[in-house]
């Protein structure tokens, strides 16, 4: 029983500690908000591959979290940094990284009814576009991961690679763009599954726009 008690004193230690101590609670709710944020992206890509409609649902769900989260976090910090000029200082740079959390999250969101619609609409897509679609989920999620570590430590040498990373994720969409068209001109993709694919390519871009934007709040 002591040790129970000892837990749930030390729990409610931390809590208080996190109450009086702003720039940490505001630290680790930017965490939560990226790791909520790769696990809705996760969600969006498995609903994509499976065509699975509870995966996209589940993914729906996350976003809900991010944006409450976000209302959240902004209020509470407007009221502290209102009255705080020290803690504005620490957190300058980083203060509107939740926004960016929320608009990425938008755009999963996008990414999570345009899977819908196809799913109703019955639409295919070749192998070589799904291809294409999930080696871009897989970079945008890795990015939003290291640029979760980025934010923690601000290791510049991460963020360097992070936005060489973006970079190169143009450049990958562009050549799909190029090569989808090339596809749509030999018949082999519809129009309908055309519009649906280069949504897809339009809102992880956006992703990446936002990933970009964040690197330049913490560089």
């Amino acid at each position: 029983m002591k040790t129970a008690e000892k837990d749930i004193n030390s729990v409610a230690s931390e809590n208080r500690s996190d109450l009086n101590n702003p720039e940490l609670y505001f630290k680790q709710e930017v965490k939560d908000m990226f790791d909520l944020t790769i696990e809705m992206l996760s969600l969006s890509r498995q609903g994509f591959n499976k065509l699975n409609r509870a995966k996209l649902s589940q993914s729906l769900n996350y976003g809900k979290q991010i944006h409450n989260k976000e209302k959240k976090l902004t209020n509470n910090l407007v009221i502290k940094l209102t009255n705080d000029k020290e803690l504005f200082a620490k957190l300058q740079g980083i203060d509107l990284i939740p926004s960016h959390l929320e608009r990425i999250g938008d755009n999963i969101e996008l990414l999570v009814r345009c899977t819908s619609n196809i799913i109703d609409e019955g639409l295919c897509f070749s192998e070589k576009a799904i291809r294409e679609i999930n080696t871009l989920f897989e970079i945008a999620e890795e990015m939003i991961r290291s640029t979760r570590d980025a934010s923690i430590t601000k290791n510049e040498f991460l963020i360097n690679h992070i936005n060489e990373e973006n970079d190169k994720f143009g450049q990958m969409v562009s050549e799909f763009s190029q090569w989808h068209y090339d596809r749509l001109i030999e018949g082999i993709c519809t129009p309908k599954s055309s519009s649906a694919y280069l949504a897809l390519l339009d809102y992880l871009s956006e992703i990446l726009k936002h990933i970009r934007l964040i690197t330049q709040r913490i560089n």
